[in-house]
């Protein structure tokens, strides 16, 4: 039997042995970081994902309101045509679950005199995929800066005796990575754009599927 004192100095060299051994130091560094890696490439993945829909969201709602504002009279195979164009410009992302909401708003003077806004008033809206419409009769002006709504129009479009197409598209973009820890699921993506018409101040929806007002447009 080794005297004890015997044992620790054979102890004492293997720890010396061990502390000189850098093999595989390197595997367990790689093995710390690669957590880290992974999760830092699947963040700029999904990060660079969320931007392109937000992208062609924002293309898809001002194709909306530029091509209805392009028409003079419109029925119901016109404004499926406008809806149709959201399949191309959300690929590769699908387009069947983008909420499209296409509404006519007239602006009337305010009968309580000069230097009040301009009353706008909803003409008709028509949507896609349970999108909100915007609900007859009045719309309610805000300041540029407050966040869209369908019950809401910014002071910078309003003008007495004008008319505007306002576009209003959503989108629920489903990380691929990481939808647990998203509130619901899912990232709610949304645009509005506001466009004058080009040809004539009222353009009448002549389809079924709008939603008419009957507004008296006085101007």
């Amino acid at each position: 039997m080794k005297h004890p004192s015997q044992l620790f100095r054979t102890a004492a060299a293997k720890l010396a042995t061990l502390k000189r051994d850098k093999k595989g130091i390197a595997a367990v560094e790689f093995a710390l970081i690669l957590p880290l890696m992974m999760i830092t490439y699947l963040g700029v993945a999904e990060v660079s994902l969320v931007l392109s829909a937000d992208r062609r969201i924002i293309s898809v709602a001002r194709a909306s309101s530029d091509l209805t504002a392009q028409l003079s009279t419109i029925a119901d195979a016109d404004i499926n045509a406008v809806f149709d164009t959201a399949g191309p410009l959300m690929s590769p992302f699908a387009a069947n679950t983008v909420k499209i909401a296409i509404s006519s708003v007239l602006f009337n003077t305010n009968p309580g005199g000069s230097g009040l806004d301009p009353v706008p008033m909803v003409d008709w809206s028509v949507t896609k995929n349970g999108a909100a419409k915007r609900l007859c009769p009045a719309l309610t002006v805000v300041n540029n800066n407050t966040a869209a709504s369908p019950t809401v129009v910014p002071r910078g479009v309003t003008a007495n005796g004008q008319a505007v197409i306002i576009a209003d598209v959503s989108y629920a973009y489903t990380p691929m990575f990481g939808a647990r820890v998203v509130p619901g699921g899912a990232i709610t993506l949304k645009q509005t754009t506001y466009m004058r018409p080009r040809y004539i101040t009222r353009i009448p929806f002549t389809g079924l599927t709008a939603s008419q007002c009957n507004v008296n447009f006085t101007g």
